[in-house]
């Protein structure tokens, strides 16, 4: 079990984090007509993405096999990240090269993966609003018509301590996922239910090994199951069958593409996903 500190797996500067969430500072991004005019734009026909995160989006590089699985199905893409390794949302609210990053470009979509494991209980999710509201605002301010996703996050291999309580996997997990959907109802955002592909696999494979050696990141695999989940739920479309493996045993990949795709487009309205 475990249980990481500042409420969640990573070592940070978890102190300054909460100064600036307790006493709201939130830089907003401005929009006048010297920063649109500064502003990029390297291909108008591309689907804009932008990955704003940590290590748990960096291991293995989500976003880069999140684009090439798109661009095997002929999707033209142009994906950007801000990410930090152990950075929670709280610091990416108050980073100036974050916010920069969001008003640099008409994103179609930004993914907000936090890894805060108070996401799990509703009754605490007034330490995590605040930043995502923040981040939130800011990206409908700057994109003409942006979708924002929450990331759903994966339990510990071998459970979760959490406020003393100890909660295995499978429990946590039921948490992690029920805590989520009311946070996005709450804040009106799309899910990537990463969280819940786990789970399945988790039950259904037991051969295939989601967690890198510290129990909490990703491996190779369970990078490649995220990317899957971010492409079924932006497009809407199965992965199944895209021949794209990243290094992966190819029996292996593809039950992860199919994983994905059914926990995405099973359950559509559940995720807050529409046409």
């Amino acid at each position: 079990m475990r249980n990481g500190p500042c409420r969640n797996r990573f070592v940070s500067s978890c102190g300054a984090f909460l100064i600036v969430l307790l006493t709201g500072v939130f830089p907003r991004c401005s929009i006048d007509g010297s920063t649109e005019s500064s502003r990029h734009d390297v291909n108008s026909d591309a689907v804009s993405i932008l990955f704003i995160g940590n290590s748990l989006t960096m291991f293995h590089n989500i976003p880069l096999t999140f684009e090439l699985l798109a661009e095997a199905k002929g999707y033209v893409m142009h994906v950007e990240d801000a990410l930090r390794g152990g950075a929670p949302l709280e610091y990416h609210a108050a980073e100036n090269e974050t916010l920069s990053k969001i008003c640099s470009r008409d994103w179609d979509y930004v993914i907000l993966q936090g890894s805060n494991y108070a996401i799990a209980f509703p009754e605490q999710h007034d330490s995590i609003i605040p930043a995502v509201a923040a981040l939130r605002d800011t990206i409908l301010a700057s994109s003409s018509d942006p979708k924002v996703i929450l990331f759903m996050d994966w339990a510990m291999k071998n459970g979760v301590r959490w406020n003393d309580v100890a909660y295995t996997f499978e429990d946590f997990q039921d948490l992690l996922i029920a805590g989520t959907k009311v946070l996005a109802d709450n804040l009106d955002l799309l899910i990537a239910p990463i969280g819940a592909a786990f789970k399945t696999v988790v039950a259904e494979r037991p051969d295939i090994d989601l967690y890198a050696i510290d129990l909490g990141h990703p491996s190779e695999h369970g990078s490649y199951l995220s990317a899957c989940v971010y492409y079924a739920m932006m497009f809407q479309d199965s992965a199944a069958g895209i021949p794209v493996y990243r290094d992966l045993p190819e029996e292996e990949a593809l039950y992860l593409q199919t994983v994905a795709t059914e926990t995405v487009l099973n359950d559509l309205e559940r995720w807050n996903i529409t046409h």
